[in-house]
């Protein structure tokens, strides 16, 4: 990797990563003050709603932006209709949730969702204003602006819910707290791309089509990954009810919500990265490898460590009446772990122009899937909905190098699963001295959670100095404490 792509790489790493923390610490802020001010059922409600909007916004932009990433350089034409197909897009979908959320609601079998519906999808107005541009900063690996965005709209969100959920608005105060983190996230990303890349004043389909087919692969990919990501919680919902999906969501925001801000960390420079280095198959292994220990060595102990606390966590933190979820949040974890390994297989897939292999992928999950998570809700309610998420995602595992990895980069299987087994052979030894410390000794729950984290992150750390030499090094110069490198 070229030292001028190895420097915007970190960097942008940095700048992500910086994002992602702050967001996750807002997040759990403020889900362990509306946890003591709304009922489960709020929280259910509003599940249903963010998967709504989930599947709604994953059309905006009929899957274009990673074509413009991944293919060529963007003219001003070309921009200018990808710009504008965004902002059309959003207002004809706006429409389409307020005249459909009636129906949304009857299908999804709770009449409560109509009214919130339409407030929950104004952000579909906020968002698409800044989406062109953030996708022209993110091509060029220029994330400190987009970092610094997000940041102050977590801040905002976070900020407005919990006021307005104090003041008693129930459960549209995560609605609001939503439209303002929208707001504040996408205004400055505006700002400066009107000022830089203003969009020329046409829309012509003609500029885009070079891109439709990758676009039409990538939405039904995108299609295949949030049903693949939040079918459980639809079921959930319709077989259950939205009290048992309350608790059901509560352990997502723990564990998958996390991933989802922290896979980006890697994934959002990699992918870019990777469109650079097509056909070079020996750089291509060599950064998925690294991009693959990157996620594990950060994320491998965090939803261990989770795992093994919950039952002191959840109670402690959220309150007692809260500990339905401590199940969840330990099998969710898992299934954290198991998606953290197969996460920077889309990214690799997209960047070598594979859309069709990843929607191929995502179809043959989706039709194991459904079925496999109606029994878990039949069988064990929202238990066994986890554990049927866990059994599959094991089972994506092991056929996930035959099927995706191999044929991009070649034979690499040894490679690949000792590359893996370091961050976990790390992650092992912190889990043993944890669930030791964690054992019943009289102590209160702050101090079981303290000692273990303190302990079980020194033995992480010395560790990871013995499996991960390479991160040791990356983080010396991520965090400036080193200037120069061996090149990886």
């Amino acid at each position: 990797m070229a030292e001028g792509l190895r420097r915007q790489a970190l960097s942008g790493t940095r700048w992500t990563a910086l994002a992602a923390a702050v967001g996750n610490v807002l997040q759990l802020i403020q889900v362990a003050v509306l946890a003591r001010l709304l009922d489960p059922a709020d929280f259910g409600l509003m599940a249903l709603v963010m998967v709504v909007l989930a599947f709604v916004q994953s059309y905006a932009d009929l899957g274009l932006s990673q074509a413009l990433i991944a293919r060529g350089s963007v003219a001003p034409r070309r921009f200018a209709a990808f710009y504008w197909l965004n902002v059309i897009s959003g207002c004809g979908l706006f429409t389409a949730v307020c005249v459909f959320s009636p129906v949304l609601a009857h299908l999804l079998g709770n009449p409560a969702l109509a009214p919130l519906l339409p407030w929950a999808g104004a952000s579909l107005l906020i968002l698409p204003l800044g989406q062109g541009f953030q996708t022209l900063l993110q091509k060029e690996l220029h994330f400190k602006p987009i970092a610094m965005a997000e940041m102050a709209g977590s801040v905002a969100g976070v900020s407005v819910a919990i006021a307005t959920a104090a003041a008693g608005a129930g459960v549209y105060a995560l609605i609001w707290g939503q439209l303002a983190n929208a707001m504040v996230r996408t205004v400055p990303i505006a700002v400066r791309g009107w000022q830089d890349h203003a969009p020329l004043s046409r829309f012509s389909w003609r500029d885009l089509h070079g891109d439709l087919r990758f676009g039409v692969f990538q939405m039904g990919e995108r299609t295949l990954a949030l049903i693949n990501t939040r079918i459980d919680q639809l079921l959930v919902g319709a077989l259950l009810g939205v009290e048992a999906l309350g608790y059901y969501h509560l352990a997502w925001q723990m564990t998958l919500q996390p991933l989802a801000r922290l896979n980006p960390v890697v994934m959002r420079v990699a992918f870019p990265l990777f469109a650079r280095i097509q056909g070079d198959r020996r750089r291509l292994q060599r950064g998925y490898f690294q991009a693959q220990r990157l996620l594990g060595a950060v994320n491998f102990p965090l939803f261990i460590a989770l795992a093994i606390l919950a039952p002191v966590f959840v109670p402690a933190v959220f309150g007692e009446r809260w500990t339905p979820s401590v199940g969840l949040v330990q099998l969710l974890a898992g299934v954290a772990v198991f998606r953290t390994i197969g996460n920077p297989a889309g990214a690799l897939l997209l960047s070598q122009g594979r859309a069709g292999r990843g929607f191929s992928a995502n179809l043959a999950i989706t039709l194991l899937q459904l079925p496999a998570i109606a029994l878990g809700a039949s069988l064990g309610a929202a238990m066994g909905v986890a554990a049927a998420l866990l059994a599959l995602q094991s089972a994506f595992f092991a056929v996930a190098y035959a099927a995706l990895i191999r044929p991009v980069l070649g034979p690499c299987a040894v490679g690949y699963f000792v590359n893996l087994g370091r961050p976990l052979s790390a992650a092992t030894i912190m889990a043993a001295i944890m669930a030791l410390l964690s054992l019943p000794v009289g102590w209160s729950p702050f101090a079981v959670m303290g000692v273990s984290m303190v302990l079980g992150g020194l033995a992480y750390l010395l560790a990871g100095y013995a499996f991960l030499p390479e991160e040791w090094t990356l983080a010396k110069r991520w965090l400036g404490l080193r200037d120069h490198d061996r090149q990886v």
